[in-house]
């Protein structure tokens, strides 16, 4: 018995050299795989970063091309009314109806479409009941948004004839409908007839007036085959 535990000792200690030799060996592997592994996600991260970088930026071009492609198209169908807005040029207020429509997440085109129903691009045009300017605001109407606005305000009821003011201004009202409703409709109807009548309109269940809502409706449609998008 002692002859064969002599025997098999050699033959155990060298089982257990080559098992831990083989661990040593799959340890040292499983570490080389992990390391290339994880150079392969950091690569595949930063590739992934670049391109994220490279969509951003190309997305970017194509916002500035799409604002420029409208300012133009606007420009153009401003001219096409040839009136006058003060020391605007058609270039100057095209730039300020759609920066301030992106804005506010407004189409241009129907900013159009309500300037053209109102006053027909006449900057000093007044209703019978005090509406003023290009988007024809009543004062108070006029100082309650510009309460909202950093950019624009209005100390006296003549300043609504300057375009810039009166557009700032009547976008960001169309702003506040839009917000308010959640309806374009009931947002366009509200414009002319005013919220509080829309509510009362709304409440007793007598159906709402169509006649300015179909006037910007068309202008709209106007605006949109003078611009080739219908």
């Amino acid at each position: 018995m002692k002859a064969i535990e002599m025997q098999a000792r050699p033959i155990a200690l060298m089982l257990s050299v080559f098992i831990f030799f083989l661990l040593a060996v799959n340890f040292f592997f499983l570490n080389i795989v992990n390391y290339n592994l994880g150079g392969m996600e950091e690569k595949a991260q930063e590739q992934q970063s670049k391109m994220v970088s490279v969509s951003e930026k190309l997305n970017a071009e194509r916002e500035k091309m799409t604002f420029a492609t409208q300012v133009l198209d606007v420009r153009d169908i401003l001219s096409t009314f040839g009136r006058s807005q003060g020391g605007l040029t058609s270039m100057d207020l095209a730039y300020l109806i759609v920066s301030e429509s992106r804005k506010h997440d407004i189409d241009p085109y129907l900013v159009l479409a309500v300037i053209k129903t109102e006053s027909s691009f006449n900057r000093n045009s007044v209703s019978d009941k005090g509406a003023m300017g290009l988007m024809q605001l009543l004062p108070g109407t006029a100082r309650y948004i510009s309460d909202q606005k950093e950019d624009v305000n209005i100390r006296r009821a003549d300043e609504l004839f300057d375009p810039v003011t009166n557009i700032k201004l009547g976008i960001g009202y169309l702003s506040y409908l839009m917000d308010k409703y959640d309806n374009q409709k009931h947002a366009i109807i509200a414009y002319n007839l005013g919220p509080g009548n829309l509510r009362k309109k709304l409440q007793s269940g007598s159906g709402l007036p169509q006649v300015y809502y179909s006037k910007v409706m068309k202008n709209y449609r106007l605006m949109l085959s003078l611009s080739n998008k219908a």
